[in-house]
């Protein structure tokens, strides 16, 4: 979308260019040439080791989940067969009994979907913090990695139209990613 908003930017600057031929902006500053470069965030997404890792623990974490509630199932829909095989037997000795055994089935029920709703937030909220992690991970190193590149727009080509492979600096980010994750799993595990 911004770089819509610039290219559109530059489409109306050359329409009304000022006798300098400084392109100007809506504010009257001009607009620089741009240096830029682009990432392919499915590159970042399959190479970065942190991403990798992440998504192995979100994996996991789903993994754990469905076990956890496929069990319960299993346990409830066994009470469930149960109870109306008891039913069916006439095995109930009392209309309390009966009342009591399928208030105590409904509960199980509800506590299955609460813990179900339960597990899905915590899941949502687990995969929220690694998605942020991940982006502040690679905003950080881009803002170190353009301190001597000096690119005026790093873009992800998936939000543009055409780009040059010539700007395509994908490789160079992802080795510098892995390094500096690298170095930073390094340093957590001498502290432990």
């Amino acid at each position: 979308m911004a770089l819509v908003a610039v290219a559109a930017l530059a489409v109306v600057s050359c329409n009304n260019e000022p006798k300098d031929n400084a392109p100007a902006s809506n504010d009257g500053k001009s607009l620089s040439s741009g240096k830029i470069a682009y990432v392919v965030m499915d590159s970042i997404n399959n190479q970065y080791a942190f991403a990798k890792d992440c998504e192995k623990i979100l994996k996991e974490k789903e993994a754990n989940i469905e076990k956890t509630l496929s069990g319960k199932q299993q346990t409830l829909q066994a009470a469930a067969a149960n109870f109306q095989k008891k039913y069916q037997s006439n095995g109930f000795s009392s209309q309390d009994e009966f009342n009591r055994t399928q208030a105590a089935l409904q509960k199980q029920g509800d506590d299955l979907e609460a813990l179900r709703q339960r597990l899905l937030g915590e899941y949502q909220q687990e995969q929220v913090k690694y998605l942020k992690a991940l982006n502040d991970s690679v905003d950080h190193f881009l803002a170190v990695y353009n301190k001597d590149k000096k690119y005026d727009f790093i873009l992800t080509k998936e939000a543009v139209l055409y780009a040059a492979q010539s700007n395509d600096i994908t490789k160079e980010v992802i080795a510098g990613l892995n390094k500096a994750y690298k170095g930073m799993k390094a340093t957590a595990e001498e502290k432990k």
